[in-house]
């Protein structure tokens, strides 16, 4: 069984049509493989789980369209914490693996260390695939984002390429 928890900027520096899109083509992806539980996870400023770890997931992306623009800076940090926490609730003895979706914009510096909130995943043998989607030019990122196999700059014509790697 792999645990999977997508963890979704909605704010006005993220592409959230292109990340709507991204969100459908997942769900119909994942909806054809077996074993695979969803949570998800809103944030902005603050973390909102919406579907608990669930093997019944497929209006995600509905759900995310329906859900207005949210203000404040964004803080994915949060978010990761939040995931990690989800992931912690339901785990049991089917789990194989446990991931992470953070799909963040990058554009203003967080707050809260992206790095520290990474490191809790790692250590909790929790993966996190980065998918960066903003609406221009970034303008803070991590430094380790920059060298990470596991970050991505979601287009709409790699979408099949950044689901075949979370599925690995």
């Amino acid at each position: 069984m792999i645990d999977l928890v997508i963890a979704a900027e909605k704010s006005k520096y993220s592409r959230n049509e292109l990340i709507h899109y991204f969100l459908n083509q997942l769900v119909d992806t994942l909806y054809k493989t077996p074993f695979i539980r969803v949570g998800f996870i809103v944030y902005c400023k603050y973390a909102v789980p919406l579907i608990d770890l669930s093997t019944e997931y497929r209006n995600l992306g509905e759900i995310y369209a329906h859900i207005p623009v949210l203000r404040g800076v964004p803080e994915p940090a949060k978010a990761i914490y939040e995931a990690v926490e989800m992931l912690f609730d339901l785990e049991d003895q089917l789990t194989l693996k446990k991931k992470i979706v953070l799909i963040a914009s990058f554009i203003k510096e967080p707050s809260i260390s992206l790095e520290d909130a990474l490191e809790y995943a790692s250590m909790n043998d929790t993966r996190v695939l980065i998918i960066r989607a903003p609406q221009k030019k970034t303008h803070w990122i991590l430094a380790e984002y920059e060298k990470a196999p596991e970050g991505v700059h979601l287009r709409k014509n790699n979408i099949p390429d950044i689901i075949n790697e979370l599925l690995k």
